[in-house]
């Protein structure tokens, strides 16, 4: 009977506790890239809707605070009409402002983030008749971001950000759309 007792204030206590989501942290994540690319041949119309895979990862350059910077390094790929696949590899460096988050032992430990930042991408493949190299754009260029993420476990963090090339995209050469990328990472 006391072995009972002592398992259900233990199930109490514990069902009572507030469940706090663990510190953002360094991670590496799978997510999926939406844009809209001006593009006209090749089996394409203009303004198509592309979709891509990224592997995203986060590197926290400074102490846990409300501020803190983090490099940013991605890998990206699309397909293009003849099953051919493009892909790019760039590092993105962003200043991490925290959205809440607690103090714990003279330090702060966000769990979730705003990142805004700079960074670069180049083109692994290159075809730029069909522009289907990469899904954040035509070739090597520069990039901003802006973005979320949140820490949902001691393992799990969601992210999702807004990419903006800085090239026209495309043989038609109109302006390259931002591009959205949403996912999941795993910390370390």
């Amino acid at each position: 009977m006391t072995f009972k007792l002592i398992a259900a204030l233990a199930a109490v206590s514990f069902l009572s506790t507030p469940v706090m989501a663990s510190e953002v942290g360094n991670y590496v994540g799978v997510g999926v890239n939406l844009n809209r690319q001006g593009v006209d041949g090749t089996e394409y119309t203009s303004n198509r809707t592309v979709a891509g895979v990224a592997v995203q990862s986060r590197f926290r350059l400074s102490e846990p605070s409300k501020v803190s910077a983090s490099a940013r390094p991605f890998f990206n790929f699309a397909a293009g009409p003849d099953s051919q696949i493009g892909s790019a590899a760039g590092v993105l460096g962003t200043i991490d402002f925290s959205l809440s988050g607690r103090e714990v032992a003279d330090s702060y430990l966000s769990d979730t983030n705003l990142y805004v930042g700079v960074g670069g991408q180049w083109a692994l493949t290159n075809n730029g008749q069909a522009n289907y190299q990469t899904s954040v754009g035509q070739g090597s260029q520069f990039l901003f971001v802006a973005g979320v993420e949140r820490s949902f476990s001691p393992s799990l963090v969601g992210f999702a950000d807004v990419k903006f090339p800085t090239q026209t995209n495309g043989i038609s050469g109109t302006a390259y759309a931002p591009v959205g990328t949403v996912g999941l990472g795993f910390k370390f």
